[in-house]
């Protein structure tokens, strides 16, 4: 779904939306550059209210936010997935490849999801439904935020 695509009804920044298969989306702006489909991203730093997102390269953030479903430009209105699967997360597999159940959070790669190093309240993106290994690859992962 493309920007364009964001009815007036869903403009509202943070709002939820439910996709007719069950799929969840906020609705955020992005800061700090644009973004594609399958980009892990936090609830961008000292944004009080959660409206914004960015990504990071700390591992097991507490701000996780989801997952992007569109092509974002900066500062523009976009779809964050936060329940439900998404078949094209970006996952680092790094020097800890992901397997089918690890759980998943931000990893060291701005834009990558990674499996779960230390688990701390409110780090956990979802869970890997297939497995994902090497620095670049996508793989689907059960998001379990909402």
């Amino acid at each position: 779904m493309s920007n364009a695509q964001i009815t007036s009804k869903e403009r509202g920044q943070g709002t939820v939306v439910e996709d007719y298969d069950g799929k969840k989306y906020k609705i955020l702006t992005a800061s700090g550059g644009a973004f594609v489909n399958g980009d892990v991203v936090i609830i961008s730093e000292g944004d009080t209210y959660g409206y914004t997102f960015e990504s990071t390269t700390t591992a097991d953030k507490v701000t996780v936010a989801g997952v992007v479903a569109d092509t974002i430009a900066s500062a523009a209105y976009g779809r964050v997935q936060i329940a439900g699967v998404h078949s094209a997360v970006k996952l680092n597999g790094g020097t800890t490849d992901v397997a089918y159940g690890d759980r998943i959070s931000t990893g060291l790669v701005a834009k990558y999801g990674a499996k779960v190093t230390t688990v701390t309240p409110g780090c956990v993106l979802g869970v890997a439904l297939e497995a994902a290994t090497g620095l670049t690859s996508t793989g689907a992962v059960l998001i379990r935020l909402a």
